[in-house]
């Protein structure tokens, strides 16, 4: 089964880092990324999907099978937090 999402966030090189770890957690870019402006910044998304040993049935809960595959997840977002977070702890 193929999984889909839709990552948003502002243009810059932390949101690059975090496309990048999930193409290096299997994940495939799906279509062309998209890009806005919301009056401050520019916002950019990336839609990718991953593919898993597991069948796709209609009745089943997709954020089930999503939290049940977090832990690449976990770590990749705990990585972005961190990349954002460390410039600012030399301060404290």
């Amino acid at each position: 089964m193929k999984l889909y999402r839709y990552l948003t966030g502002p243009d810059d090189s932390a949101f690059c880092a975090w496309v990048t770890k999930a193409l290096n957690h299997d994940w495939e870019l799906y279509e062309a990324p998209t890009m806005t402006f919301n009056g401050t910044h520019v916002i950019v998304g990336q839609a990718i999907c991953k593919t898993i040993d597991e069948n796709y049935d209609p009745e089943m809960d997709i954020l089930d099978v999503l939290k049940n595959n977090r832990l690449n997840w976990f770590l990749i977002l705990y990585n972005r937090y961190i990349s954002i977070i460390q410039p600012f702890q030399t301060f404290y």
